[in-house]
């Protein structure tokens, strides 16, 4: 059987999706997707929904209301037995339970106080101490709390604070700066070890994914621009405009360096599979044209994606095997 993402990348400018959606009361604000059948997302009204996406047409589950305000951020951990998130108008992270057998949300909550207002949230799983930690965002930098017991594990300071993350190998961390960079941390020592940045001054939250395979960090930078980085040599590989105006949503896929980009009005995808020394000439590929995107997500799994706007519907995209149509 062909791999999908294959079929993409080998047919890129002839690769068509299906769309389907489901609606809700209020807009979708985050979203996490840890299973391959299960999708969490966080809507504005400060509730969480579960949903089965394994059949022809996605399923609402549960829904648990967690806080008064936008929910921010949503993370689960490796076993998908615990979710995370942080809202707009919180001072702290509320965590919860869910049933990784038939995606359900748990009724019970605990809430994390923090010291300052959390703007994100993600879990880092150490599977050599066998710890589900969670990692917290804010204007100071990252607090590592345990997941269970609330005991603060470590604070990784940093002077551009991190308004979004996100966790690898149980130690590295990446995280958003305030002012358009991004801090590599190994999550062992409280000092950033890197920071990736653009020429020029930045007044905007950074916009980043990394790869699949950490090795490569995708940032936005202004007027359309992406800026690819190799994070292991930690240096620039290249750059490219994809846009006429700033990207607002990057989401790399779990196979083949596929990179899903937003800006304003459009969602597009880059073909960085190749991606080399040598200046970046791979295509890029419309997919929709859809008004105000605020977030997408790959499944972990298989070549679908989530994608959520300002309107009340979270998309769904399935690609079309062109061989079977």
């Amino acid at each position: 059987m062909t791999d999908p993402f294959s079929i993409v990348v080998n047919n890129f400018s002839k690769q068509t999706w299906t769309e389907s959606s489901l609606k809700f009361s209020d807009p979708c604000s985050a979203s996490a997707w840890p299973l391959s059948r299960f999708v969490f997302v966080g809507d504005k009204a400060g509730r969480i929904h579960s949903i089965d996406a394994e059949g022809p047409s996605s399923v609402l589950i549960s829904t648990s209301s967690v806080s008064s305000s936008r929910i921010t951020s949503l993370s689960l951990n490796q076993l998908s037995d615990l979710f995370a998130c942080t809202s707009t108008d919180n001072s702290f992270v509320t965590i919860g339970t869910t049933d990784p057998t038939n995606g359900t949300l748990g009724y019970t909550t605990v809430d994390l106080s923090c010291t300052q207002r959390p703007h994100c949230v993600v879990f880092m799983d150490d599977e050599r101490n066998k710890q589900s930690l969670i990692l917290v965002g804010s204007s100071t930098g990252i607090h590592i709390v345990d997941a269970h017991s609330g005991a603060l594990f470590r604070h990784l300071t940093s002077k551009g604070g991190a308004t979004s993350l996100y966790s690898w190998h149980g130690c590295m961390v990446a995280g958003g700066e305030i002012r358009g960079g991004v801090a590599l941390w190994d999550a062992r020592v409280t000092e950033p070890v890197h920071r990736f940045a653009i020429d020029g001054r930045i007044s905007k939250r950074a916009v980043f994914s990394v790869d699949s395979d950490a090795r490569v960090l995708a940032l936005a930078g202004e007027s359309g621009l992406i800026h690819l980085f190799d994070i292991s040599a930690r240096k620039q590989i290249t750059k490219k405009k994809i846009s006429s105006s700033d990207i607002k949503v990057l989401s790399f896929s779990t196979k083949m360096r596929l990179l899903l980009a937003s800006d304003v009005e459009s969602l597009k995808m880059v073909n960085l599979q190749n991606i080399s020394l040598s200046p970046l000439s791979d295509p890029i590929h419309q997919i929709s044209t859809l008004n105000s995107i605020t977030g997408a997500r790959w499944s972990p799994s298989s070549c679908r994606f989530i994608v959520h706007t300002t309107d009340c519907n979270l998309r769904f995209y399935q690609l079309v095997d062109s061989d079977k149509s």
